[in-house]
């Protein structure tokens, strides 16, 4: 409707003709408009959005500084329930994107052989797969937080928390050994890997840990050093 009008000046700053029959520079034409404002809209970091255009039918002769004040209300309102919705709708999609992230991710876990625990960047386990549960024939209520370690021997229960508490705070990777109770009562020496994890910023998000039985491993070492000990000759 608007014609002649130079709208790229308004990006710089506000255009108000009160009268547009006296502000139209020769060969505009206002469309039957007698007041126009056309003002900018920026971000709280001043990104260009937009304009925000009002106009009447009738000239507004009178548009005083308080109206020009009430007009930057309106522009700053405006921007700040813009700029919400766009971190609410930012929000939701990186949600939704954690969300389906954390379902792939226990999908894959479910379906490893061996046993694998989360925890989240505070320390506590939040996650252990399927062959885990199945190997300590105890509930997910009862492995997160503390109760992943309940079933380490109690003699190796502290230094193991240590051990993982250590590498939370330093995020490091490492590597423990323990014996670790099978749901039929058996303690079988498993070794635990624990590896931080990223995101694409740097911001530290836990560690993902896997639990290996090495028990046939840790015996045949155990028989060997007792051969050794056994073979040798007293001086």
């Amino acid at each position: 409707m608007i014609e002649g009008f130079p709208l790229h000046r308004a990006f710089e700053d506000a255009l108000i003709a009160p009268d547009t029959a006296r502000w139209l520079p020769a060969g505009g034409n206002a469309g039957g408009l007698g007041f126009f404002v056309a003002t900018p809209v920026r971000s709280c970091t001043g990104l260009p959005l937009g304009l925000l255009i009002l106009a009447d039918h009738a000239p507004r002769p009178g548009f005083s500084d308080a109206d020009r004040q009430s007009l930057r209300t309106l522009v700053n309102a405006f921007t700040a329930n813009l700029e919400l919705r766009a971190l609410a709708a930012h929000a939701l999609e990186s949600e939704l994107r954690l969300l389906e992230t954390k379902k792939r991710f226990r999908a894959i876990a479910n379906s490893a052989p061996v046993l694998i625990i989360y925890g989240g960047p505070d320390g506590a386990p939040m996650f252990v797969n399927r062959r885990w549960l199945e190997f300590t024939g105890r509930s997910m209520k009862e492995e997160i937080g503390d109760g992943w370690s309940d079933s380490i021997q109690p003699q190796y229960r502290q230094s193991a928390r240590e051990a993982v508490a250590r590498a939370f705070e330093e995020h490091t990777p490492f590597t423990y050994e323990y014996p670790f109770l099978r749901r039929d009562g058996e303690y079988r020496w498993m070794r635990g890997h624990g590896t931080p994890r990223y995101l694409e910023n740097g911001t530290f998000m836990g560690y993902v840990g896997c639990l290996i039985d090495v028990t046939d491993y840790h015996d045949a070492v155990t028989e060997i050093a007792r051969l050794k000990l056994s073979m040798a000759v007293p001086v």
